[in-house]
């Protein structure tokens, strides 16, 4: 079997169209991502990530999507699979998420 590349969540969001381009005729208005990727950056610890790693995270086509999917419904969830070890979420989803992920590795 041979193994998925992992992307970083940058590009996962250009790829998957989570990614909005500036229009650049207008030079006040900036590149920004969907509010699904915002929330899921922010419920996953994807900037912290980047922050305290010096790297952004990397995840399959697998994790990203099923991440969006998490923080897109009614209840917003945690998908272990794209939870950052640096996520600053102290709650009981994201323990229950980081010991499910410790658990599967």
């Amino acid at each position: 079997m041979c193994a998925e590349q992992l992307l970083t969540v940058d590009e996962l969001a250009r790829k998957h169209g989570h990614f909005i381009p500036a229009k650049r005729r207008c030079r006040w208005l900036q590149d920004r991502y969907s509010w699904q990727h915002a929330a899921a950056s922010e419920r996953h610890g994807w900037r912290v990530h980047k922050h305290h790693a010096h790297e952004p995270m990397r995840l399959s086509d697998e994790d990203y999507l099923a991440a969006i999917g998490a923080v897109s419904g009614r209840a917003i969830r945690v998908h272990p699979g794209a939870l950052s070890e640096h996520c600053p979420h102290d709650d009981e989803a994201a323990r229950t998420a980081k010991a499910a992920k410790g658990a599967a590795q």
